[in-house]
């Protein structure tokens, strides 16, 4: 084999290429083709366009085996020698140099093997080696597209190999099953754990495979890895599939009013606020593109993305803006609308591209609702090309006019969004309008049909969403119901079945419709609002559309065969269809393209401040995974009451029955084991709260006509006979049992507005009365809530103590039992909300205060450490090396610590990468990362739907604080 530089052997590498591709005689063609292996391992290849005008066809079936072997020579873990995984790129002094070092053919391997793989025939080589490459690199692959800083290609590199082998003839493949499960949970792998190994490749074997789904095919098949690794093992809470969110997108917190939409492929997601418009990749999560809009508005109007243009609406203005992100250009439309309709404001929602990009409609409405108008434009040359009012306002005779019945509709129809929808061909534009479907002509106006969709009883509001199906075939209809007394909240989807292109009114009679609803009323009242439908049907295949199938609302069940469309309902929302293996997204009053079988489908839900990307392939199998409570209790007529201190106990209250409650202890041998008690009737708000141990469960609140507050005490342990005792208190707010579960303190509210805390002490005998106090007034105005138990000892109880709801400091309190002695020990700094409060080590060593967006560590003075009982007063530090984006256990107080970015780390050395279902909900007010450690495991608790993670650390060693 030659070695060198290839320039200077042959000159520069296009010539190197032409003197060998571009030969005219076939003999020396295949000549040449034999050492293309040589000529990419001597230096760097064309560019694939380059590559594309030089190859023949048949050259592909020389380098699909070729990148395969390159791969399975070169491909290793830890190809550039980082073999610290702790560490990130940027912070590895020579990553560029060591970069370097990947060799050229393997970087054009792992970057044209798909591309030569689309240019040949799946024979049982080529099948073999796909095969083999899944089964034994394909990890290796992804390491070094994230070393490159090319992990985004990786990502759509095997999402369209696994579209490809999908089209491939089933027979001819015994093992494509196998390789699409590979080439699906490898592509779900590197987009669920994207942010971790782009920015430390290694992250793939040390976050991203122990982290995937415990029936995952790649788990299975790469088991090897996980034997051997070397920061943590999942022992218990992993998820059995992935997860159908696989991102989440943080929108200005400032921002929490804001409306986004995907683009038709689903690469981008775009939002708009009252102050910018924003464009993130999808797949890799980052801020591609932002456009200020100077002066904040109020969001009128929805956001439409086309691809390569995003349209939207500002309030400010009355105008309709195309923002071009790639040029950075802003045009306007609107602005030469009729003097007197310039005054309607967008309506909100609806604003639409054809699919070819080439159109814009755009649907303007008044604050009644019934005056509005779609204009439709050019967006090349700007130029109007139709307008159709709706409402019976205009007396232009160049404009179509839809009338409607004001009187009869107005009250009707309440509806804050809706959609319009252009057919794929881009001939048909649809528009709802007060309870009607509307079709017609985009350039001329012409009406092409008018069908009232909604049933005539009823008042429709919220929301109206249709889009044409698959080949613009069907029709998708659904809408909000406002609850009434013969007919409660509901919503409906049906279809249209044209029988031909022209949308006449000769039609309208021949038109089938398919009802599918969600309700929980009786069946019998809800055929009263469809009763008006028409239901001749032309054909048999239309016959079986026109069933009705009913599910109950929110609980995601799937229409049976007779229904066109499958729902993808997550969340109480409709956030996707899938039809005849076709799968569209829904995006608030937009769509995506409809997905062919095979592609994946990206869905989105707009969640507080938050974007939700969903997978819609995996939603439409499981529509409520993971996105809804796992917790058993909860689906089933039980509400959550209170958890011991491990979250090893939980107590439940039955919906059903008022004083009924359930006590599950999670970690008995035998599975969940529950025991079900009855407590007193009480005639305002209990509070519940179970012992550390689970042993003892108290129940406390005001009965019938008592003036004090009566408590109930359970020793599970024994029976579920509760001792009781009366306490003068006007209400209570908090109960805590001592760590030792020997001791129970009361807090609560006395008739005078003060507060006042009990104390008991279990015995032989039931409870024992051990102290009580009135608190001095000056802490606590009247009938305020800012108090809460820091812990219960024997010799002592220390209280928090807020006095003003904006107040910014928390006092902590002391008083020792059996006394009225209460002095104020330390002045803590708080910026979280007022009804929370610090967490504060066992041994008052250590303090913790955290809001949503910061916290603050502090640790006892040096010099009063070991004399903290003693001391009159307590000084508080604040430590220097806390960070703020970081959450500390508050718990065990070790120096395991979580990053606001995912990071689980020892002190500053990150160990893993958590996904966002398996962390606490330490982002949330009034909630801390709290960790059980016991012999070198970790059990996450406070986890999103009662889940419960636990790993064992390994070559760790966990130090305490406390």
């Amino acid at each position: 084999m030659l070695r060198g530089d290839a320039e200077h052997v042959w000159g520069d590498i296009h010539h190197l290429y032409s003197s060998i591709i571009d030969e005219i005689d076939p003999v020396t063609r295949a000549k040449g083709t034999k050492y293309l292996s040589l000529i990419m391992d001597l230096a760097e290849p064309l560019a694939l366009s380059d590559l594309n005008q030089l190859f023949a066809d048949h050259v592909h079936h020389y380098l699909v085996p070729f990148s395969a072997l390159t791969m399975r020579t070169l491909l290793k873990r830890d190809i550039c020698g980082l073999k610290d995984p702790s560490l990130l790129h940027e912070e590895i002094p020579d990553f560029a140099q060591r970069r370097e070092g990947i060799p050229w053919a393997l970087r054009y391997a792992c970057h044209y093997w798909v591309h030569h793989l689309q240019h040949v025939s799946p024979d049982d080589e080529v099948q073999e080696q796909l095969l083999d490459f899944l089964q034994r690199r394909v990890l290796l692959a992804v390491e070094v597209y994230a070393v490159l800083g090319e992990l985004g290609l990786g990502v759509n590199l095997l999402r369209t190999a696994r579209r490809l082998v999908t089209a491939w003839p089933k027979d001819s493949f015994s093992s494509k099953e196998d390789v699409i499960a590979l080439l699906y949970d490898s592509w779900r792998l590197t987009l669920d754990f994207f942010d971790p190994i782009s920015s430390s490749a290694l992250h793939v074997y040390e976050s991203a495979l122990p982290f995937s789904p415990a029936k995952s095919k790649i788990r299975q098949v790469y088991d090897h890895l996980l034997q051997s690794a070397t920061v943590f093992t999942i022992e218990e809470g992993l998820d059995e599939e992935w997860n159908c969110v696989t991102r989440m997108i943080s929108v200005d917190a400032k921002d929490l009013e804001f409306t986004a939409t995907l683009s038709p492929d689903g690469s981008e997601v775009a939002a708009i606020t009252p102050s910018s418009v924003h464009v993130w990749g999808t797949a890799t999560g980052v801020l591609l593109a932002s456009l200020p809009l100077g002066q904040p508005c109020l969001i009128r109007g929805g956001i439409a993305h086309s691809g390569s243009h995003i349209a939207f609406y500002q309030s400010s203005s009355a105008l309709c803006h195309v923002w071009q992100p790639s040029h950075g250009t802003v045009i306007s439309f609107g602005g030469d609308r009729e003097a007197g309709h310039s005054m309607l404001m967008p309506f909100i929602g609806c604003v639409s591209f054809s699919h070819n990009e080439a159109r814009l409609a755009c649907l303007w409405g008044g604050a009644d609702n019934l005056h509005q108008e779609v204009t439709v434009y050019d967006v090349i040359t700007r130029q109007q090309l139709s307008n159709v009012s709706l409402g019976g306002f205009s007396q232009q005779p160049q404009r179509s006019i839809l009338p409607f019945n004001r009187d009869r509709d107005w009250l009707r129809f309440k509806i804050r969004s809706t959609t319009i929808d252009f057919s794929h061909e881009g001939d048909c534009l649809m528009v709802h309008f007060m309870g009607s479907t509307l079709i017609f002509d985009p350039v001329t106006g012409r009406e092409m049909l008018r069908r009232e969709c909604c049933g005539k009883n009823h008042v429709v509001e919220n929301f109206v969403l249709l889009f044409f199906g698959p080949e613009d075939a069907y029709i998708f209809h659904s809408s909000s119901y406002l609850p009434s007394r013969d007919l409660p909240q509901f919503r409906f989807h049906h279809s249209i079945l044209p029988a031909s292109r022209n949308y006449g009114r000769k039609l309208l009679s021949a038109l089938p419709w398919s009802v599918q609803r969600e309700a929980s009323s009786s069946l019998g009242r809800e055929e009263a609002g469809m009763a008006d439908q028409p239901q001749t049907v032309p054909d048999s295949a239309s016959r079986r559309a026109c069933k009705i199938k009913r599910i109950k609302s929110g609980k995601g069940q799937t229409p049976s065969e007779s229904s066109p469309f499958e729902v993808i309902y997550i969340l109480g929302r409709d956030v996707g269809a899938t039809m005849d293996g076709h799968t569209v997204a829904f995006c608030g009053a937009t769509r995506t393209s409809w997905r062919t079988p095979g592609s994946d489908c990206v869905g989105m839900i707009c969640e507080k401040s938050d974007i939700w990307l969903l997978d819609l392939i995996q939603a439409a199998h499981q529509p409520t995974f993971h996105l809804s409570s796992s917790d058993p209790y909860l689906e089933n007529g039980y509400s959550f009451a209170c958890t011991s201190e491990l979250e090893d106990w939980k107590a439940y209250k039955c919906l059903d029955t008022e004083n009924r409650y359930l006590i599950v202890d999670y970690k008995s041998s035998d599975g969940k084991k529950g025991t079900e008690i009855l407590s007193e009737t009480y005639v305002d708000e209990v509070i519940t709260a179970l012992s550390q141990s689970g042993n003892y469960f108290a129940i406390a609140g005001r009965s019938g006509s008592s003036k004090g507050t009566k408590v109930q005490i359970w020793d599970l342990a024994v029976e579920p006979t509760p001792v009781r005792c009366n306490w003068n208190g006007k209400r209570c707010t908090h109960i805590r049992f001592s760590s030792d579960s020997e001791l129970i303190a009361i807090l609560g509210t006395l008739e005078d507005g003060s507060y006042g805390v009990v104390t008991y002490s279990f015995s032989d005998d039931g409870l024992l009365r051990t102290g009580s106090i009135s608190l001095h007034p000056q802490f606590w105005p009247k009938n305020s809530n800012r108090c809460a138990i820091a812990s219960v000892g024997q010799d002592f109880v220390h209280l928090w103590a807020r006095p003003t709801i904006d107040g910014t400091l928390v006092y902590l309190l002391r008083w020792k039992v059996a006394t009225t002695e209460i002095a104020t020990v330390a002045e803590v700094p708080h910026t979280g909300l007022y009804s929370f409060y610090p967490a504060i080590s066992p041994c008052f060593e250590r303090i913790y205060s955290k809001s949503r967006d910061s916290s603050i560590v502090m640790k006892l003075n040096a010099a009063l450490e070991n004399k903290a009982a003693q001391s009159e007063k307590w000084l508080y530090d604040v430590d220097e090396e806390h960070n703020p984006n970081i959450y500390y256990d508050a718990l065990s107080w070790s120096d395991l610590c979580l990053g606001t970015d995912g990071w689980l780390r020892k002190r500053q050395r990150r160990l893993c990468w958590l996904p966002a279902r398996y962390r606490p909900m330490s982002d949330q007010e009034g909630h801390y990362l709290r960790l059980v450690i016991y012999s070198g495991t970790v059990t996450f608790l406070g986890l999103k739907n009662n889940k419960r993670l636990t790993m064992r650390l390994l070559n760790t060693k966990i130090e305490y604080l406390n």
